[in-house]
Parts: structure tokens; C-alpha cells; sequence
């Protein structure tokens, strides 16, 4: 009976963002928890399994005219965020986006953020920048400049750091 009602539930969710993402190229397997608010003048692509939690501030999803914003698969999103495309917003594979975040790219250049890319609560990503692969952003950090593979990112201005320089090296020594 439980995996029965667990089916019939993620079967809802699929539903509800198929309603939710109208006017969206939408992957296989997309589900919608909560509130997503979608303005598709320009071209929204949303790939397999990218899940919208639910929260007490609807997600916005903002393609403007001329603009393109792509979320890469299986990645999972909280409510509360806003991406806002005026020319193009980029997001990898694998991405996990807190809520609270502000991704828009208005007045400037692109926004890539790669595969694998953590971004905390409340964190703003500015106009041109590129989120490095296996990257982390701390809460409340906005990120203004590129931000190599592999690195946190805290502060503001964000600054990043190689993840290999947080953690100590726990391997022994011979000898």
C-alpha cells in the first residue's frame, strides 16, 4: 500500500509541473512540490529530474524576450529562488540551489554555473559569471567574478579557496 501511495504521489508532482511549467521545455520526470512562477517570453529548457521543493515564497523562473535559461538534469531546487534571464543562465547537471537565491543576469554577459555546483541560502550570483564544477557557495555570499572547479566560495565579495586547502590532508606519513 506505502509504495503504492509513494507512486501516486511523485504521479501528482509530475502533473502539477507539467500544469506549473507551461510554455517550458520540460525533461522527463520534472515534479513540482511547491509554487513555481514561470514568465517564458524568451525560452526556459528544464532537463530529466530537476525536482522544485516546496517553501513559503514561490520559485520564479524568468526567461525574458531574446533571453534562455537551461537547468541541467537531476538537479533540486528550493522554493524561494528567482532566475532571471535576460540574455542567458546556464545551470549544470547535479546542482543543488537553496533557497532565497538570486541568479539574474541583467545589464551583463552570461551566467554558467557547471555540473555538481552547491549554492547556499541566499546567495546572488552577478551578470558574467562562471561557477566552476564540484564548486560550493556559502550562505548569504554574493559572487561577482568567475569561480574556478573545485573551490568554496565566501564572503562579499565572494572569494573562493580550493576545497583541497579546507580539509587537512589525513593521510599518515611513512616513516
Amino acid at each position: 500500500m506505502n509504495r503504492h501511495l509513494g507512486r501516486i504521489k511523485r504521479i501528482v508532482t509530475v502533473v502539477y509541473a507539467r500544469l506549473q511549467l507551461r510554455g517550458c521545455a520540460v525533461g522527463y520526470n520534472v515534479g513540482t512540490y511547491g509554487r513555481v512562477e514561470v514568465s517564458p517570453l524568451g525560452r526556459i529548457t528544464i532537463a530529466d529530474r530537476v525536482a522544485f521543493m516546496r517553501g513559503l515564497v514561490p520559485t520564479r523562473l524568468v526567461a525574458r524576450t531574446g533571453g534562455e535559461l537551461t537547468i541541467g538534469s537531476s538537479c533540486m531546487i528550493n522554493a524561494g529562488s528567482i532566475y532571471d534571464a535576460h540574455t542567458s543562465i546556464r545551470i549544470g547537471r547535479d546542482c543543488l540551489i537553496a533557497s532565497a537565491v538570486l541568479i539574474s543576469d541583467e545589464g551583463g554577459d552570461p551566467i554558467v554555473i557547471e555540473d555538481n555546483v552547491w549554492l547556499a541560502h541566499g546567495v546572488t550570483i552577478r551578470p558574467g559569471v562562471r561557477i566552476g564544477k564540484n564548486s560550493a557557495v556559502s550562505a548569504g555570499t554574493v559572487v561577482v567574478s568567475d569561480v574556478p572547479p573545485d573551490s568554496l566560495v565566501i564572503g562579499n565579495p565572494g572569494r573562493a579557496m580550493p576545497l583541497g586547502l579546507i580539509a587537512p590532508d589525513t593521510r599518515q606519513s611513512a616513516g
